[in-house]
């Protein structure tokens, strides 16, 4: 229920991540860290992104997709 306040609230104030942003992104290395501290931080290569969900493969391969309304911060490793 929390979670859900943060993210309208994050959009009505226009704080949603602009895709075009993230599609620059293609391929580097990243730290992301999400609004829901479940998720924790993933350290992670971007390898695709399509409308808002996020596909992120990390150094052993597994991958992962992540709505971009849920990330907190990007930090760009390489």
């Amino acid at each position: 229920m929390r979670l859900l306040y943060i993210l309208n609230k994050m959009k009505m104030k226009g704080w949603a991540l602009d895709m075009k942003m993230i599609q620059n992104l293609l391929g580097k290395r990243v730290k992301i860290r999400c609004i829901d501290s479940s998720q924790g931080v993933q350290k992670s290569t971007v390898e695709q992104t399509d409308e808002n969900w996020i596909l992120l493969k990390d150094s052993k391969g597994k991958e992962k997709i992540i709505k971009a309304d849920y990330i907190a911060q990007i930090d760009i490793l390489s």
